[in-house]
């Protein structure tokens, strides 16, 4: 099948860009598959001239072609038939085409098109033989003749139109002119030989080119340009068409020739790739059309710009939806993914070689900057899959790490030694990982992710140890629990004589058995001593914890306990045989034996004793509980057993609160308990024979203590005691108590016998007694209370005055205790011998925890008093002394610390002497002062200690900068720097061996040794052998602690001494360096003084201020002239002053600073005034223009005056403002200017013209609005042409008129062109507008019009419906009136075009058919279906302004509404003969018969 050429024309005859065309011909031709390896060929020349026809024989193209008139018609293009790789021939319209007269646009838009996409132009010369016999009658030569007319004057004018093109807008790339010449073979060249021909041929054109080149003018730019930098140009001589083969043959060679050598062969660097040529020809021409100055070669890399962001978008959009990139998008999503990153890399590289491949061949910047933006683009996109990636590999490097370390602990390998092993795997683990994951195009970083894996791994192995240590720990607890427990209660419960130093032995055993085998077990974890230690303490308190914990247990079943330690003892004998209760047993002595075990379990069940110290709780207990008192051996032991009640207390002495488990006032009530509960076993087996009688009198005396307990005085008295105290309470009681107890005895006295009566008798009264005891309690408490709120009120009163403190003690203690004795005999009940001592003991411990609480306070005060008194005469000359950091600075400190402590020591026991305290308690009390004083010591110290560097650095700031007279040093270069900087080390060496370690204990050390001989530079002697070891010492500073000083002591380390002697020395190093290069600084700091002394002088100076001042509110006459002067006067005062002093190359450079500052200084004034001197001009420049036009003058002359004076006017003032020591350039300011006298003569220019326009726009619309309503009111025959003659009419006036008033703005003719253009528009636009606002109303229109004709006669007179008037006749007419209405209407008619709109609405719409001549006419009257469309035969349809159909539809709505009025006309007939005949005609009687009225009028209707 043969090939299509796809002939498409590219730009129209009237310059129209065929650009749907263009890209139907790329695809069809396939040409964006090319790259760059494809070509254009043009071809240009005169008209008919076989340019079309050269092009069909060479590219086997299908150019329409003709021999005598244009056919080529604007530009045109073809695929070349059998050429590769693809070229493209472009034929031109002829450039010397008399269609177009003498405008010579479109061939100069043509030419410089060609030239801007071709690679070859050929230039069609064609008729040698028509100028052979001029030569022969001119008698020329051969080779004048050839010199003469190789070029004919024909083609000159094309050729320089490409000259000039070239020149004057610049070509992307040089072009080959190929000159094709016909008829060859006719003289005056027929008969020489063919090799001579093209020989002479190209020597002639070459040497014409030349020659028109040199003529042609030439801009700035192009002057020295040669033709052949630009052209390269060949000469192909041809038969004429009329030798057909010959004529073949030739164009076969030619073809031969450009395929596709000559294509390629040029410089193609400017060429666009093939997918971008659609566009690039697109915007070449826009270019061409739109702009009066080109730059074609900028149009490259803007073309290039879009293709290559078009491709980039276009490779972006494929890689987001690339197979191989979401399957490994989606694979990462869900885990890790083997070679991720040279997956992703490969996909990264396919795409980024895709955009190479495709946009390559474009402008390498614009190509590269895409890339880059292409690549980053995609790789911003990918990176959130790479994080994902590495943190699949971080989690699963997290996980193996587990694994492994489970795995090593599950095997029970050390704990430290393997975290190590498999946290280095993991690293590696994860570091491989990254590097499978990196991809080759991005750097990134991982080391985020790794930092953040390394925390994971060591916080996991951090909650592995602590997990596994506690495991451990709640094992051995668990086993020390189980250890315990048991044998802790069994001896317990058994309660022997060494009960607590068995459990005691059992602790430390168990405790340390655990011990040693944790420390064993716990050695592996590789923890730091202190919290090995910690744990061990642990161990030994949670036994020591399970011991009292069970020991607790049990002392709350005491009870149970001693019951049955008392059951057993009671009830069995030795030989645990149970007793029978004979006679012969001494029941006494077993119920003593009985009570004592029990009393030695409660004893032993009183206190925790773990600590091995000794108590005296059993004693106490046996004195005080039991009725025969234990025998006491030592006087301390008598003094317990001679206490009144030792157990009316909440604490065992020698024995803390945390170890007491039952305390001596529980003890005392737990014995009640037990004796109460315990009585009756007692009682049984002393009593049994007893027993009725006692029944008998315990059921009185239960009665009678049943009435005592609600007996009216007694419930009075216990109200009014409970809210306070009561006056004779113990007589009012005493006397309720008697009342009872004498009716017992009256009733008991006749039935029972003495001994039980007695006995059940003081059970009744021992009983009430219990029952009134809480009042008689209640009584004393409120006794004790006012005695002792009465106590702290005196002491109160007394310290107020000052007194003694002991000594006023003791005297308020004694008032308050006669007071309570007092109280106690009024409370005091007759038949009760009741004890208040316990009473008034805890009013006297009371008031002596009251006199120590205050006593405490006063000592505190006392002491704190003295605290401060320490501290503020210690710190502040501590402080001083640790500073100076001198020989004997400690022992300077030890001398203050002792003589400022024995005062304070002093003076404190003078004060303390008042409150009589022990020896011990003043002793503990002088110490504290002591240990405070040390403290505060030590304290300073510590605080100096942290800030040893600043200390050190003062120091050698001190002796480096100041002389031993303590004055500045100026460094002059005499001084030996080396001594000095020694000596100044040395005082801070020495201030940091000062500082190393507290020395308040007058203990030698060798601190100060061991740095001088391992930090100076020279050793220091050392004369012991001690000393010598030490000086002998490798590294005696790699060490945390010195010898012969406490860990305590330690300040600094020796460590910490090394790491801050080596920042000492890095940090006064540049101090050591600016001594030592001082002198060469003192020129430039002199000059430098006094270049910034006269700097500041200029800043300040009344003159400067001034003008600057005035320079900010206005232009300044004579500006630079005087800034000038004030710069010259401070440059000459620095030269006066430096010139005396130093030496010329730091003078020079310091002024030209002075200089250089001092410009910069007054650059804004210099450019406030530039502002000052545009904006002035400018505004001169809008004042001048404004006049002018308001004077009448043209625009354009004025606008040219006006510009030329304003920039005058700048220059001047540019001159003005300059400074002599400144070289500043205003050319910005004046472009600045430029630019804005432009912008402003543009916006006046488009206002102007704005206005002129809308003037004349609005004279149209006022001149054709009314009328144009009025004649399509009216309707007539020629309504159209009318409409017509009116619109011609008013636009022509309008534009002559307007033409004149543009005519001053010299605008070019095209846009005279498009604003006359625009007012014909416009005033077509006002006709058409007001023809479609009309139409709008065509309904009432029509109405009107039918009224009109229908109602009125031809004289206007209203019609009176007679028997005369043709009312069918009548109607007709108004509707034909109507419906002409409705055919003008229709469609707007400013073409004079015709058409059949009346007669197709005539013969459709109305009742008779109008006469049709024509045989289209008769076709339309007989169509019966015209109507139904929705446009008119032979209108536009912009031009419709009624529809066929809206016709159709109207005309239907426009008979109902007019059928009323033809109705009533009909009746208003028939009424007028019937009021001539008043019976109807006989057609209607019949009417009426038949169908009744109703439906007669309806007929009629």
């Amino acid at each position: 099948m043969e090939e299509d050429c796809c002939a498409t024309q590219l730009i129209y005859g009237d310059g129209k860009f065929n650009a749907g065309g263009l890209d139907r011909f790329v695809k069809e031709v396939k040409l964006a598959e090319c790259g760059i390896s494809y070509g254009v060929v043009a071809i240009v020349g005169p008209q008919s001239s076989g340019k079309s026809a050269l092009q069909n024989h060479l590219f086997t193209t299908q150019f329409a072609n003709s021999r005598r008139s244009q056919t080529t018609n604007g530009i045109w293009i073809a695929k070349c038939v059998g050429i590769e790789p693809c070229t493209i021939a472009m034929d031109l319209e002829g450039a010397d085409g008399r269609e177009r007269g003498q405008d010579d646009t479109f061939k100069v838009q043509s030419t410089l098109f060609a030239l801007a996409v071709s690679d070859i132009v050929l230039i069609n010369i064609k008729g040698y033989s028509f100028f052979a016999d001029g030569m022969l009658e001119k008698k020329l030569t051969w080779q004048e003749a050839y010199l003469k007319w190789s070029i004919s004057e024909r083609e000159i004018p094309l050729l320089e139109t490409f000259f000039q093109v070239v020149m004057s807008f610049g070509i992307p790339r040089k072009t080959t002119l190929l000159f094709v010449i016909h008829d060859n073979a006719k003289p005056p060249f027929q008969h020489w030989h063919p090799g001579l021909r093209k020989f002479i041929l190209n020597l002639l054109f070459s040497t014409a080119l030349e020659k028109i080149w040199n003529e042609v003018p030439k801009p700035q730019a192009h002057k020295s340009t040669r033709f052949s930098d630009l052209f390269s140009e060949e000469v192909v001589v041809m038969s004429s068409y009329e030798e057909k083969e010959k004529f073949k043959e030739e164009v076969a060679q030619l073809r031969q020739r450009l395929s596709p050598g000559m294509l390629f062969a040029g410089y193609r660097r400017g060429l666009v790739p093939a997918s971008g040529f659609s566009f690039s020809a697109q915007q070449i021409w826009k270019v061409i059309k739109e702009n009066k100055d080109l730059d074609l070669p900028a149009h490259k890399v803007m073309v290039a710009t879009v293709r290559c962001e078009e491709i980039a978008n276009q490779i972006f959009n494929q890689l987001t939806y690339d197979t191989g990139w979401l399957a490994l998008k989606e694979a990462v999503q869900t885990g890790p993914v083997q070679g991720f990153g040279q997956r992703l890399s490969s996909i990264l590289s396919t795409y980024i070689s895709k955009y190479d491949t495709e946009a390559i061949y474009f402008d390498s910047g614009a190509w590269y900057s895409k890339r880059q933006l292409l690549e980053s683009k995609a790789l911003d996109f990918v990176y959130p899959a790479h994080t994902t990636m590495l943190g699949h590999v971080r989690s699963k490097a997290l996980e193996d790490f587990k694994v492994r370390l489970e795995q090593s602990l599950n095997e029970g390998r050390g704990f430290a030694s393997y975290v190590r092993i498999c946290t280095h795997s993991s690293m590696l683990e994860f570091d491989k990982g990254c590097a499978d994951a990196a991809l080759q195009q991005a750097n990134w970083d991982a080391s985020r992710v790794r930092e953040k894996l390394q925390r994971d791994v060591d916080a996991h192995a951090s909650y592995i140890c602590s997990a596994k240590l506690l495991e451990l720990i709640f094992n051995y607890e668990k086993q020390l629990s189980i250890s315990l427990t048991g044998p802790v209660k069994s001896l317990l419960v058994t309660g022997g004589k060494d009960t607590w130093a068995s459990i005691r032995k059992l602790l430390n055993h168990e405790t340390e058995v655990a011990i040693s085998k944790f420390s064993t077990v716990v050695a592996d974890f590789e923890l730091d001593k202190a919290t090995i230690a910690k744990m061990l303490q642990h161990l030994r308190d949670y036994s020591r914890y399970v011991v009292e914990k069970k020991t607790r247990e049990e002392a709350t079943k005491i009870m149970i306990h001693m019951k049955d330690r008392f059951s057993t003892v009671l009830n069995y004998d030795s030989d645990t045989t149970l007793r029978v209760w004979t006679g012969k047993e001494d029941i006494t002595s077993i119920t003593k034996d009985a009570r004592s075990a029990s009393m030695k379990f409660l004893s032993v069940m009183a206190a925790i004793r773990l600590d091995e110290k000794p108590d005296n709780i059993e004693k106490v207990l046996f004195s005080s509980l039991m009725d025969g008192a234990v025998i006491v051996s030592s006087s301390q032991d008598r003094e317990i057993g001679a206490s009144v009640d030792p157990l009316a207390s909440s604490n065992w002495e020698e024995v803390s609160a945390k170890n007491t488990l039952i305390t001596p006032v529980q003890c005392q009530s737990l014995w009640r308990q037990f004796k109460v509960e315990t009585e009756n076993s007692v009682t049984q087996a002393i009593s049994s024979h007893v027993m009725a009688a006692t029944g008998r009198c315990e059921g009185i005396a239960n009665q009678k203590f049943s009435q005592l307990i609600f007996d009216e005085d007694w419930l009075a008295l216990e109200e009014a005691v409970q809210i306070g105290p009561v006056q004779g309470f113990g007589k009012r009681l005493s006397s309720i108590l008697s009342n009872y107890l004498s009716k017992y005895d009256t009733e008991a006295t006749i039935y029972f016998d003495e001994g039980a009566r007695n006995s059940k008798r003081q059970l009744l009264e021992s009983k009430a007694l219990d029952f009134v005891y809480p009042a008689y309690t209640t009584m004393l408490g409120h006794v004790r209370s006012k005695a002792l709120k009465d106590f702290k009120v005196r002491l109160e009163q007394s310290l107020n005055k000052g007194r003694g403190f002991a000594t006023y003690v003791c005297i308020c203690t004694h008032s308050s205790m006669l007071e309570f004795d007092k109280g106690c005999a009024d409370a005091a009940v007759i038949q009760a011998n009741w004890d208040a001592s316990r009473v008034r003991e805890k009013l006297q411990r009371d008031i002596d925890a009251h006199a120590s609480s205050v006593c405490s306070a006063k000592l505190s005060e006392l002491n704190v008093n003295y605290e401060q008194q320490l501290s503020a005469s210690l710190t502040g000359p501590v402080k001083t002394l640790l500073e100076s950091g001198g020989k004997d600075t400690w022992a300077s400190i030890r001398k203050l610390l002792n003589r400022e402590t024995e005062v304070a020591i002093s003076e404190f026991s003078t004060v303390v002497a008042d409150f009589e305290l022990d020896e011990a308690t003043i002793a503990e009390m002088l110490q504290h002062l002591r240990d405070y004083s040390r403290n505060v010591v030590e304290k300073k110290a510590r605080e100096e200690a942290r800030k040893i560097m600043i200390h050190m650095k003062d120091r050698f700031s001190t002796v480096f900068n100041y002389d031993s007279d303590s004055t500045l040093r100026v460094w002059t270069g005499k001084e030996d720097i080396t001594s000095i900087t020694k000596d100044a080390r040395s005082a801070s060496m020495k201030l940091l061996s000062v500082m190393a370690a507290i020395r308040l204990d007058e203990k030698p050390d060798h601190i100060e040794k061991v740095l001088f001989s391992s930090l100076m530079d020279g050793d220091v002697t050392v004369s012991s052998s001690q000393d010598r070891e030490i000086g002998a010492s490798v590294d005696p500073l790699a060490s945390s602690n010195w010898e012969e000083v406490s860990s305590k002591n330690t300040l600094i380390t020796p460590v910490q001494c090394q790491s801050l002697w080596r920042q000492f020395i890095a940090e006064i190093e540049n101090s050591v360096t600016q001594a030592i290069s001082a002198h060469v600084m003192a020129a430039t700091a002199r000059f430098e003084e006094i270049a910034i002394q006269k700097f500041s002088q200029l800043i300040l100076d009344e003159d400067w201020l001034a003008l600057e001042e005035a320079v900010q509110i206005g232009p300044v006459q004579g500006f630079g002239k005087r800034l000038s002067s004030i710069l010259s006067t401070y440059l000459s005062k620095y030269d006066t002053e430096a010139t005396i002093y130093f030496d010329e190359g730091a003078r020079n450079s310091k002024r030209q600073l002075l200089e250089s500052k001092a410009l910069d200084f007054v650059y804004p004034a210099y450019t406030t005034m530039l502002g000052h001197v545009h904006s002035k001009a400018l505004v001169d420049f809008k004042v001048r223009l404004e006049q002018s036009l308001n004077k009448g003058e043209g625009f354009t002359l004025s606008v040219r005056t006006c510009t030329q004076s304003s920039i005058l006017e700048f220059d001047k003032g540019c001159a003005d403002v300059a400074i002599q020591q400144a070289n500043w350039d205003a050319s910005r300011v004046r472009e600045k200017l430029q630019r804005d006298i432009d912008a402003h003569e543009s916006s006046i220019c488009s206002a102007k013209l704005l206005e002129l326009n809308f003037n004349y726009e609005r004279q149209l619309s006022a001149s054709l609005t009314g009328p144009v309503e009025a004649l399509l009111e009216t309707g007539g025959k020629d309504t159209w042409g009318s409409i017509r003659k009116l619109l011609n009419r008013e636009t022509e006036v309008a534009i002559s008129k307007f033409s004149i008033a543009i005519s001053d703005f010299e605008l070019d003719k095209e846009t005279i062109a498009k604003m006359l253009q625009h007012l014909r528009d416009y005033s077509r636009n006002v006709v058409e507008k007001v023809a479609r606002e009309e139409a709008t109303k065509i309904m009432i229109h029509m109405k009107d019009r039918f009224f009109r004709v229908f109602n009125c006669d031809s004289d206007s007179m209203p019609r009176v419906w007679t028997e005369k008037e043709d009312i069918r006749s009548i109607t007709k007419d108004a509707r034909s009136a109507a419906l002409n209405l409705l055919s003008i209407m229709a469609a707007i008619r400013l073409d004079e075009k015709s058409d059949n709109i009346e007669k197709v609405l005539f013969s459709s719409l109305m009742d008779e058919t109008v006469t049709v001549s024509s045989s289209q006419d008769r076709r339309i009257g007989a169509s019966a279906y015209l109507l139904a469309s929705s446009t008119w035969e032979e209108v536009s349809s912009k031009d419709i302004l009624i529809t066929p159909v809206q016709c159709k539809s109207l005309w239907g709505e426009f008979k109902t509404e007019t059928e009323s009025s033809v109705t009533e006309a009909i009746l208003a007939q028939e009424a007028y003969k019937q009021s001539n005949n008043w019976l109807p005609p006989p057609w209607a009687i019949m009417v009426m018969v038949v169908h009744g009225f109703n439906q007669f009028m309806l007929l009629l209707k």
